[in-house]
């Protein structure tokens, strides 16, 4: 099915299961044709609210 506007995501995971990522360099991918967004997890943040539980850490 394809739809007036439709987009398509694309996920990319690290290789080293465990490993600390410090940064993202999003310099070629935000260059590529035909990519509207590039959303790391810090970005995408800046868009979330909290969701909301009912359990309390404590």
């Amino acid at each position: 099915m394809t739809l007036l506007g439709m987009l398509y995501a694309a996920l990319g995971r690290s290789s080293q299961p465990y490993a600390r990522i410090v940064s993202i360099d999003t310099t070629a991918a935000e260059r590529s044709p035909g990519v509207r967004v590039v959303l790391t997890g810090e970005r995408a943040a800046a868009f979330a609210k909290p969701v909301p539980t009912s359990w309390t850490p404590g």
